[in-house]
């Protein structure tokens, strides 16, 4: 079923987008425990959720635009970078899935905003490949990622995947160093003069003190039914996983290289998610982005096809239990 959606057209493709888009306006979103628990923050991510929450209107129109951005960017760089054929639409497909088992808007805005934003630290990452001077890419993947820690500060761990490119695509000159650093640097500057503009430099420094403090890798109380769903997506990521990077080895090295940064990406991913506590639920669309790329490549490529459609199943009646609150 899964390898022969992959070997369809995109109208195809573009047809179960549509599906999955239908699923998400008639059936309700996920009831997660962890939304009756304190959201950790920053104060970019506290500005967001606040403004949704004045105006609740614009929240679920937000999420849906936000998700379709996502997932069509997350389609586009796959294609540009050729990890993922072209003419496809299913990179797409596979993370509207995944994102069945999302929150509400007014908690998914603010993820799928950092989640934009990695997505375009992750391309200015891979295409920094073979450039003598990589410097303006290197400033914009930083630059993203500190942005994105403004909105869920354990999102400040991106920087890792940054610095370990360096070594993956034999980057050592000195100067890119310190241009990874400034960029990081640069937008906490602002914030500190915002801050100070407005006396509040004392109140800024203890926002963030208390963000450091607050990284923890306790699990939030979770029921059955999301034990159950998060368990089967993270299984079937597994098994995907090693068949994306068993198959490293048979591609140019260029995209064999792409393809651990991808693999980079799922890591760090998993552990900013793992550090934010509570949220930990609300944040699971990070992981959603690489789980997608290597589920994709995996369906596409493996010979044993009844394996993914047994977890596609599986994975399905988990989420929409979850999303019907039964």
């Amino acid at each position: 079923m899964l390898k022969a959606l992959a070997r369809s057209g995109i109208i195809t493709q573009l047809s179960v987008i549509l599906a999955l888009l239908v699923l998400y306006f008639v059936t309700p979103q996920a009831g997660f425990v962890s939304e009756t628990q304190k959201l950790h923050l920053a104060p970019f991510g506290e500005w967001i959720f606040n403004q949704l929450n004045n105006y609740p209107i614009i929240a679920w129109p937000a999420s849906i635009f936000l998700l379709l951005l996502n997932a069509f960017l997350l389609n586009a760089i796959l294609i540009k970078h050729d990890i993922t054929p072209r003419q496809s639409l299913l990179p797409s497909a596979v993370y509207l899935f995944l994102l069945l088992f999302t929150a509400n808007g007014n908690y998914l805005t603010p993820v799928l905003i950092s989640s934009l934003l990695l997505l375009f630290s992750l391309h200015s990452i891979m295409d920094m490949y073979g450039k003598l001077y990589p410097y303006t890419r290197i400033l914009n993947a930083t630059l993203a990622i500190a942005i994105a820690s403004m909105i869920f500060f354990p999102l400040i761990l991106f920087a890792l995947m940054l610095w370990i490119s360096f070594f993956t695509f034999r980057i050592n000159a000195w100067r890119d160093w310190v241009i990874s650093l400034l960029g990081i640097a640069m937008p906490f500057f602002y914030l500190a003069l915002l801050y100070l503009w407005n006396n509040n430099l004392v109140y800024g420094f203890k926002t963030y003190e208390r963000l450091w403090y607050e990284l923890n890798f306790s699990l939030p109380h979770l029921s059955v039914q999301e034990y159950s769903a998060i368990a089967l997506i993270g299984f079937w990521t597994i098994v995907s996983a090693s068949r994306f990077l068993s198959d490293t080895t048979d591609r140019l090295i260029g995209i064999r290289k792409k393809m651990w940064i991808i693999s980079h990406f799922a890591l760090i991913a998993l552990a900013s998610v793992l550090l934010s506590g509570s949220s930990m639920l609300v944040m699971l669309p990070l992981i959603f982005v690489p789980a997608s790329a290597m589920m994709t490549h995996a369906f596409a490529n493996q010979r044993r096809a009844w394996l993914h459609d047994l977890f596609f199943l599986l994975t399905f009646a988990a989420i929409m239990l979850n999303r019907i609150s039964f």
